[in-house]
C-alpha cells in the first residue's frame, strides 16, 4: 500500500512538472506569436505607405535614394551654353515609366525649360533617357530639392525594359512582405 501511495505521488509530481513546463513553453510561443504579429503589422503599414494610391497615371514605386545623375542638354536663356553638359549628381526618390522624382541640393530654374538626360541603373539595366524638368519641390530642412522629371521620346524598347524592372522590383518587395506574414 505504501508503494502504491509513493508511486501515485511520484507520478503526480511528474505529471505536474510536465504540465508546468508545457505551460511555460506555451507562454513563450504566445510571446513569439505576438512579436511576429506586431512585425507583420509594422511591415504592412510600411508597405501601404510605400504603395499608397498615386494620382498620376503611371504605376510608381519608391526607390529609397537610388543614385542617379542628370546631364543638362539645354536650358532656355543659356545663350552661351555654359551649363550644357553639366552633370548633376543626386538620387531617385521614386520612378514610373513616365518619369522620376530626382532629388539633389542644386537650385535649378524649372521655369526655364530644362532638357536633361537622366542616367541611372535599375536592377541590372542601364538607362540614359531624354527628359524635361516639369516641377520643383523645396525641402528647407535638409537643403534638398526634388524635381519632377518627365521622360520624353523614350524608345519603346527602353520603355519596356524600364517597365519590366519596375514591376520586378515591386514583385520582389511583395514577395518579401508575403514571406514575413
Amino acid at each position: 500500500m505504501t508503494y502504491l501511495l509513493v508511486y501515485q505521488i511520484v507520478l503526480s509530481l511528474a505529471l505536474l512538472t510536465i504540465i508546468v513546463l508545457d505551460q511555460k513553453m506555451i507562454r513563450t510561443q504566445k510571446k513569439k506569436i505576438v512579436t511576429l504579429q506586431e512585425e507583420k503589422n509594422r511591415m504592412s503599414l510600411k508597405y501601404q505607405k510605400a504603395y499608397e494610391h498615386d494620382q498620376r497615371s503611371n504605376f510608381r514605386i519608391d526607390l529609397n535614394e537610388k543614385d542617379s545623375k542628370l546631364i543638362i542638354e539645354s536650358i532656355d536663356g543659356d545663350l552661351e551654353h555654359k551649363l550644357k553638359g553639366k552633370v548633376i549628381g543626386g538620387y531617385i526618390d521614386n520612378i514610373s515609366v513616365s518619369g522620376i522624382k530626382f532629388v539633389c541640393p542644386y537650385n535649378l530654374p524649372v521655369s526655364s525649360n530644362i532638357k536633361v538626360k537622366s542616367v541611372f541603373t535599375l536592377g541590372t539595366e542601364y538607362f540614359e533617357l531624354d527628359a524635361v524638368m516639369v516641377r520643383k519641390e523645396e525641402n528647407v530642412k535638409n537643403k534638398q530639392r526634388g524635381y519632377g522629371i518627365k521622360f520624353v521620346d523614350v524608345p519603346h524598347r527602353d520603355q519596356g525594359r524600364l517597365n519590366m524592372e519596375i514591376r520586378r522590383i515591386d514583385s520582389e518587395r511583395r514577395r518579401k512582405i508575403t514571406r514575413i506574414s
